[in-house]
């Protein structure tokens, strides 16, 4: 009965699933539908889009060695091609003098200009106003210039014709530039004063413009380029300089507009030298007092002496208010970056002449190298992030470091053949690579099974091999042992242990790359002594072994053949089997390992998945 009901509670679940989705297609509209229609429409004409753009990027990319080749080079001034009769190349030498020429011209219009135009009376037979008249002819001249100017099209092509050169050049954005060739002064100079408008005491505003237009040329000049090095290394104080000096220009700019002000108003008794008795003041004076009012209030401090009254004078102040937020601002944040900067970088320099101290204690540097490397660091205020002695002394100078590695830890490195046999490029690398360590009496250096950490070289005191408890070897002062395992690839074959107190020099596996990467002669000389030098140690062991032998068996007869013949049985027990080969076969038997739970977890998801 139960079963029964169970199913007739199914049969009725469906039949109610079927009357719900048959409401729904009614109650669904037509709008639905056409809106699916459209969103399959509008994916398959995507879908066409992007092959078709596939296929314009496989063709395109048959193209490109080909607008590779077309680009100039401008490296040198000799690859600059040679373009059309009186057509100027934007990259030639005589352009960049000229642009050098306009530069000190707008310059002096910007600075001097500004202050004669706007503080002193305009006098025709004066060197300024013939002067003005000249900028005013070379500001000319390289707009006429810049007519006959090639530029490079989004191509990287320079384009010569004059047709190309003018749609280039007439744009709304050079409308200011063309402003700027208008000749205001030449204007000025032919022409009554007393009869001229008061606007014309702000014909040195066009040239700003254009001196701003003429950096941004400049900038993009094989010959600045050269001076990037420069700006890479001194970026900070660079910049700084350039806040500082917009800053002051801007001062100067706004102090000779704001006296302008009161010379539209006539001098009128509402004028602010009328107000404050500057106007039979020197013109000096009357600058000092407008750059006065001009930094007071941009440092919105605001004595109040000096008030802007006049309509004209309100809008100035207004505006150089709203632009002396930004300056302050601005100027403020750049102050504290570069002086935290300074700090930071005073705090740097302390601590590597902190870290020269310790590391010219740990490795016994004479005084007078050590005063050497700290004077070094103070004049080139080397600063690294991380104080690793390696990143100080790699960018001395040759000869110093090549001083202070022969004296490091008491002129160590002296006393070894094997250093003092190299050239003095080997000797400054590779000296500041070696570790340090020392050992008491019966210390263990290294045991059997070790593994191979480097070559040592024995500063003093003597060290001795054992194996298997049989002492068989003695290693002095001045020679190095630990190269034979190094170079055989095993681990250590035997157990060394210090005789007396030990000052030794390690050689590790990463100063072994770099004396195969940077001097791999001296490498593979090292590589060719090792089968000789592991020769002498096993005779010295089988020289044992034999002794040994002949005590037990009470034969008094040794000869050579029979330490021989026992040295190549050491050979092959010792150094025969390589452990690559043993290496290779416990590799092979983890695969194997591998293989089966491979083969195991598959065949538990099929289980599962049958289950399921």
């Amino acid at each position: 009965m139960y079963i029964i009901r169970k199913t007739l509670s199914l049969g009725n679940n469906k039949n109610q699933k079927i009357h719900e989705e048959r409401t729904l297609l009614v109650n669904r509209s037509y709008k639905d539908y056409w809106q699916r229609a459209f969103k399959k429409i509008k994916s398959q004409n995507y879908q066409k889009r992007l092959q078709n753009a596939n296929k314009e990027v496989l063709h395109s990319q048959s193209h490109i060695s080909d607008v590779i080749n077309k680009i100039p080079s401008l490296n040198h001034a000799s690859d600059i091609k040679k373009v059309s009769y009186l057509i100027i190349h934007p990259h030639s030498q005589t352009y960049l003098i000229w642009l050098g020429g306009l530069a000190i011209s707008l310059l002096y219009m910007a600075t001097y200009g500004a202050f004669y135009i706007s503080f002193m009376n305009y006098d025709k037979g004066n060197i300024r106003s013939k002067l003005e008249v000249f900028i005013d002819f070379i500001v000319l001249f390289d707009f006429i210039i810049t007519l006959n100017l090639a530029y490079f099209n989004e191509d990287n092509l320079i384009v010569e014709d004059r047709k190309m050169i003018l749609r280039n050049y007439l744009r709304v954005s050079n409308f200011l530039e063309m402003l700027a060739a208008i000749p205001f002064g030449l204007y000025v100079y032919s022409s009554n004063t007393k009869s001229l408008s008061n606007a014309f005491y702000l014909r040195f505003i066009p040239k700003l413009i254009h001196l701003a237009r003429l950096y941004k040329k400049m900038k993009a000049f094989l010959f600045i380029k050269t001076v990037d090095s420069f700006i890479a290394k001194h970026k900070l104080l660079v910049h700084f300089t350039r806040v500082v000096c917009l800053i002051i220009l801007c001062l100067h700019l706004v102090s000779c507009v704001f006296y302008i002000a009161a010379r539209i108003e006539n001098f009128n008794q509402y004028a602010w030298t009328s107000r404050n008795g500057l106007n039979d003041a020197k013109p000096l004076e009357k600058y000092l007092a407008s750059t006065y009012w001009t930094l007071t209030t941009l440092t919105t401090i605001g004595y109040g002496d000096i008030t802007p009254y006049t309509s004209i004078e309100k809008a100035i102040a207004m505006i150089w208010m709203v632009l002396g937020v930004y300056i302050l601002s601005y100027s403020v944040g750049q102050f504290t970056f570069f002086y935290s900067w300074i700090s930071e970088n005073d705090r740097k320099t302390n601590e590597l002449l902190l870290l020269v101290e310790d590391i010219a204690k740990s490795t016994s540097l004479p005084s007078k190298e050590e005063k050497k490397i700290k004077v070094w660091i103070k004049r080139q205020s080397l600063i690294t992030n991380s104080h690793q002695i390696e990143k100080i002394l790699n960018d001395l100078h040759s000869d110093l470091r090549l001083e202070i590695s022969l004296n490091m830890y008491e002129g160590a490195i002296q006393k070894f053949t094997y250093f003092t046999s190299k050239d003095d490029k080997f000797i400054s690398s590779i000296a500041f690579r070696l570790i340090y360590k020392e050992y008491i009496d019966e210390d263990i250096i290294w045991k059997y099974q070790d593994y191979s950490d480097g070559i040592y070289f024995l500063i003093n005191g003597r060290v001795k091999f054992f194996h298997k408890k049989m002492l068989f070897a003695f290693y002095n002062e001045t020679q190095y042992f630990g190269d034979i395992d190094i170079f055989m690839k095993t681990f250590r074959k035997f157990t060394v242990m210090a005789c007396c107190n030990c000052r030794v020099l390690i050689m590790n596996e990463e100063c072994l790359d770099i004396i195969k990467k940077n001097f791999n002669k001296y490498y593979l000389e090292m590589k060719k002594n090792v089968l000789y030098r592991c020769h002498n140690l096993l005779i010295n062991l089988a020289e044992m072994i034999s002794l040994k032998i002949v005590s037990d068996k009470n034969d008094k007869k040794i000869s050579k053949k029979f330490i021989k013949s026992i040295c190549k049985k050491l050979y092959k027990k010792i150094y025969g089997k390589n452990d690559n080969e043993s290496r290779t076969k416990a590799f092979k038997k983890f695969n194997k390992q591998i293989e089966v739970i491979e083969k195991t977890l598959k065949n538990t998801m099929n289980m599962l998945n049958e289950l399921k």
